[in-house]
């Protein structure tokens, strides 16, 4: 589309041929872009009630997993077992608990549908 004298332009507009001589009439703050951005950064800014809750739970979830894990190692352990198997046993378990932790948001979708059975399909299909 071709341009003239006093036309208005917009981003993107090509200068085929010649000089271009532009005034800006309007903020920066008031470009489409700008007002994507805006729009992007307040809906990261909040949380559905569900996020909320597995962040919160989390927490403690994951310290209770390094505990747990300690405890796998070192009651056998200081109670005579051998050093390889109780490390084994307590590597397997942190491996084991914290997929589990990864698929909890797909759980939480299935417990809502299904109040009981839906936790065993969370495991027989975890997310890759």
């Amino acid at each position: 589309m071709a341009k003239h004298r006093d036309d208005e332009v917009f981003a993107g507009t090509l200068n085929g041929t010649g000089t271009l001589r532009i005034r800006i009439d309007h903020a920066a703050s008031e470009t489409v872009v700008a007002r994507i951005v805006a729009m992007v950064e307040e809906a990261s800014a909040t949380k559905a009630k569900s996020q909320l809750f597995i962040e919160k739970v989390e927490q403690y979830y994951s310290v209770g997993v390094v505990a747990a894990t300690l405890a796998v190692f070192f009651i056998p352990f200081a109670l005579g077992g051998a050093l390889q198997p109780s490390l084994l046993r307590a590597m397997t378990f942190m491996i084991v608990a914290s997929r589990a932790q990864s698929c909890w948001p797909r759980c939480r979708r299935y417990w809502r549908r299904w109040p009981t059975p839906a936790a065993t399909a969370c495991w027989s299909n975890p997310p890759s």
